[in-house]
C-alpha cells in the first residue's frame, strides 16, 4: 500500500504560490524523483545481475549455488519493495503538482460551486428531482380502475 505523502495542507498552500515557487518546487521534486528513479534502476540491475548468476550456476550443475543466489536474489526483491513504493508515491506528487502548476488550474470543488450558480433553464440539474417527486405523488390511474397491470401481463404471458 502507498502511503498519502502530503496532506490537504500542503496540497492548497502548493495552489497558492506564485509561479516561480511552483516552479522551484516543482524541480525540487523533480530531482527527488530522478534520484529515486536510479537507485531502483540499480536495485533492478543487481537483481538481475544475481538472477543471471543462479541461473549460470544451474547450467554448470551447482544446484547448491544457485538456490544460496535465490534465496539472496528473492530477498534482495523483497527489500527492493519499499524503495519502489517511494517512487510511486513521489511519481504521483509530481504528477499532482505537476497539474495544479498549470496556469489556470482550479480544484474541482470551484466546479461544483460554478454549477450552482448557473440557471439550466428546461434543463435544470434540480428538475429532475421535482419531477421525481411529482411522479411519486401521481396515482396509478389503473389502481383508481382496479386494473391490476402486472397480473394482466402474466395473463398474457401465459396464455
Amino acid at each position: 500500500m502507498i502511503p498519502w505523502f502530503f496532506t490537504r495542507d500542503e496540497i492548497q498552500s502548493f495552489a497558492n504560490l506564485s509561479l516561480k515557487k511552483k516552479s522551484r518546487k516543482l524541480d525540487e521534486l523533480s530531482e527527488q524523483l530522478q534520484t529515486t528513479e536510479n537507485l531502483l534502476r540499480d536495485r533492478i540491475k543487481q537483481s538481475r545481475d544475481m538472477a543471471e548468476r543462479a541461473a549460470r550456476r544451474l547450467n554448470r550443475g551447482d544446484h547448491e549455488a544457485s538456490k544460496d543466489l535465490l534465496n539472496s536474489f528473492s530477498s534482495h526483491i523483497a527489500s527492493t519493495q519499499p524503495l519502489m513504493n517511494t517512487y510511486v508515491a513521489r511519481k504521483l506528487e509530481f504528477s499532482l503538482f505537476e497539474i495544479m502548476a498549470v496556469e489556470g488550474f482550479e480544484f474541482p470543488s470551484a466546479l461544483l460551486e460554478l454549477r450552482n450558480d448557473i440557471h439550466f433553464g428546461l434543463f435544470a440539474v434540480n428538475s429532475m428531482d421535482e419531477l421525481e417527486r411529482l411522479l411519486m405523488a401521481e396515482s396509478d390511474p389503473f389502481e383508481e380502475l382496479g386494473i391490476d397491470i402486472q397480473e394482466s401481463i402474466e395473463n398474457e404471458v401465459s396464455s
